[in-house]
């Protein structure tokens, strides 16, 4: 996480607001058209753990086997729509730069190619984590990071193609990563294995329905994300953009902490419902949702109340909204930190076309009414508040869902933990400003009113946000 923060402080530096706004929208249109990666590594990750759970190998081939096969072939789909769809925004909608223009096509095709690579890497750690192997998962996140890293720093020995570079870099450290996963993939799991010529049409089938309804509302998401970049463009210009790269690098960061937790927990919600041990499923459900969201909580709390000195501090001239940008997503990356878990039980049920449906209904609303707003002369901040005002919404329409449409109860979770959480977040920010307002009367630096923010933060946590037994539980792992 720090190490993703540092390294968009030296390509800001280096590649300039403008240039680095230019390169944030061009590999936002890949983005766009990434949403099949999602939902193939949810359903590929759901099928092979459920395998698992039942200890059955031979299952566990035929799955892998056709999870590749579908990837290949979604892979050549979307490669189509790269080369044709996104070359027509990259080269007639987009509002890009005369510096910038004449090598945006060959900085999309590497920024392409780089979607080639993680492309082929989902079904291998697809495999990675339902096995549960989540030290090599913490190293090859560490390894990407550290050639993220010195991607950035190798700007400075850069001539003047500093973002063509810079593109070529980052799809090089993807290609290095996917290479070592499918390596230990292929060493490690005896089921690990391709057989291009057979076809076990019945698992394949299953994939491309699982997938295609998850399809949906990953496109959606992307559409949501990438569309109010593409509309900030058009209205307010790469600037615009450049605040957004910051913001998205915020969102990165915490998004990595949060997808961490989640895939430690992901697996044993697949197969803890497999199993139906519904009891100790919404256990497992509950403190999952509440432990991931106190994690992000430790950092959302002095960030939010602290975010002009930490962005000066970080990019001494950050772009104009970066501050906005970064509070609203950062609110909507705690919803979605708590909600995680509940996510993977509904996909872990494998009942998921009406989920789809209504999710990518509300999703899609997002870039209409950031479309309306920008029309009408609003602020590009307005963006990331539909956001997350929508992701509040989306929250409580999936409680709604577990609840009446799985039969699912939790009536436990909103009495023991939701109420908790909500007293707990509460009570950080109003304390948090309470103190950083004394801290501005006595004329008191940023980095002390950031360490007061965050030493209250958990402390108010463990004061108020875990129960008697988990305190016990988290006191005798800090002693160990």
């Amino acid at each position: 996480m720090l190490i993703t923060i540092f390294s968009s402080r030296v390509v800001l530096q280096t590649l300039g607001i403008e240039g680095f706004g230019t390169y944030n929208i061009i590999y936002g249109i890949v983005t766009l058209f990434l949403f099949i990666q999602s939902s193939l590594n949810t359903a590929t990750l759901r099928f092979i753990s459920s395998s698992i759970a039942i200890y059955c190998e031979k299952e566990q081939v035929k799955i892998f086997n056709s999870s590749f096969q579908v990837t290949i072939a979604l892979s050549l789909l979307i490669l189509l729509l790269l080369e044709t769809v996104g070359l027509y925004l990259i080269n007639n909608v987009l509002n890009i730069g005369v510096e910038y223009r004449g090598i945006s096509n060959f900085c999309y095709q590497v920024c392409v190619l780089s979607y080639v690579f993680q492309m082929l890497r989902i079904p291998f750690t697809s495999l990675v984590v339902s096995h549960e192997r989540m030290s090599f998962y913490a190293i090859i996140s560490i390894v990407e990071s550290i050639c993220k890293l010195l991607a950035a720093f190798l700007l400075f020995f850069s001539g003047d193609s500093k973002l063509v570079d810079y593109c070529v870099y980052i799809s090089a450290s993807t290609f290095i990563c996917t290479a070592i996963t499918i390596i230990y993939s292929v060493i490690s799991f005896s089921t690990c294995r391709i057989y291009i010529m057979r076809n076990d049409v019945d698992y394949l089938e299953k994939i491309l329905v699982f997938s295609g309804w998850t399809t949906l509302s990953s496109f959606s998401n992307s559409v949501s994300q990438q569309g109010g970049n593409i509309l900030m463009n058009i209205y307010s210009g790469v600037i615009a953009n450049a605040a957004w790269g910051i913001a998205h690098q915020v969102n990165t960061a915490f998004a990595a902490l949060a997808a961490s937790l989640q895939t430690a927990f992901s697996p044993q919600i697949n197969k803890s419902y497999a199993e139906r041990d519904i009891k100790g499923l919404m256990t497992l459900v509950s403190r999952s949702s509440s432990i991931a969201y106190y994690m992000v909580l430790f950092l959302s709390v002095p960030i939010i109340c602290n975010v002009d000195f930490i962005l000066d501090f970080w990019l001494v001239t950050p772009p104009d909204f970066s501050g906005k940008f970064c509070v609203f997503i950062i609110l909507f990356q705690m919803i979605d930190t708590m909600q995680a878990p509940f996510n993977t039980l509904i996909f872990a049920t494998g009942k998921v076309k009406v989920y789809n449906i209504w999710l990518s209904l509300i999703l899609i609303l997002n870039v209409i009414i950031s479309a309306i707003l920008l029309s009408k002369g609003y602020s590009p901040v307005f963006v990331p508040i539909t956001m997350f005002v929508l992701n509040g919404i989306t929250g409580l329409l999936r409680f709604l869902h577990i609840n009446l449409y799985l039969r699912i109860e939790i009536k436990d979770y909103f009495t023991n933990y939701l109420s908790r959480m909500l007293l707990v977040t509460i009570v950080c920010f109003v304390t948090s400003y309470v103190f950083i307002f004394v801290c501005d009367k006595l004329m008191l630096g940023g980095l002390i009113k950031f360490l007061i923010s965050a030493i209250l933060t958990i402390f108010i946590v463990f004061l108020l946000g875990f129960s008697k037994a988990d305190k016990h539980k988290l006191l005798g792992i800090l002693k160990g």
